[in-house]
């Protein structure tokens, strides 16, 4: 394995090591509490960018890289979209594994806990960071740098602090919230239940 894939899958997992060990901290005992399994939406665009980066790299490494290309080839360019494009579905399959065994899988309630939302969107934002880089590398191999390839660096690096400001400011709260409460209050009043979606 090149010390580029090791540099970008081990860089990617640890900012989300990172952010989620500070989304911890301001949770800190309500990650015990109960939460709702994770939903998607046509605004998780996190999900979307790292999906559909994940296919439209791809095609555009099969056209344009050799397999020559340094210093990622068309081979592991396509090894690390596919594997950034897993950990986005990983994220909430996480979630639907860890679900507390007591709760019935029908139930749109609180079904696991804080906590695993925690990791589910931590998993999800090493996706899109490692992704983005993945493109950036990509561009700066298509440009063969000069400026066009520091523009694409720029608008990666800036796409990539948009979702790390988003995980930052929706996260934490999300994961110190009190799902129990915000359930039985809905179904008093007749609401849909609560819950949240995928970055």
């Amino acid at each position: 394995m090149s010390t580029w894939v090791t540099g970008i899958v081990g860089g990617s997992l640890g900012i989300a090591v990172i952010f989620a060990f500070g989304a911890a901290l301001y949770a800190d005992a309500r990650l015990r509490a109960a939460a709702p399994g994770p939903g998607w939406s046509i605004t998780s665009w996190a999900s979307n960018l790292t999906g559909i980066g994940a296919v439209l790299g791809s095609i555009v490494a099969g056209v344009a890289l050799t397999a020559k290309a340094k210093p990622l080839d068309q081979d592991t360019f396509l090894a690390l979209s596919a594997f950034f494009a897993f950990l986005v579905v990983a994220g909430p399959f996480v979630f639907q594994c860890a679900r507390n065994p007591k709760t019935d899988p029908r139930d749109q309630g609180p079904c696991g806990w804080n906590f695993t939302l925690l990791v589910a969107c931590s998993v999800t934002l090493a996706a899109v960071v490692g992704e983005l880089t993945t493109l950036a590398i990509l561009y700066w191999e298509i440009f063969d740098g000069g400026a066009p390839g520091y523009i694409a660096v720029v608008v990666v690096a800036l796409a990539g602090l948009l979702a790390a400001y988003y995980y930052a400011v929706t996260v934490p709260k999300l994961a110190s919230t009190k799902w129990g409460k915000l359930y039985v209050r809905a179904l008093k009043s007749g609401e849909s239940p609560p819950g949240w979606n995928l970055l």
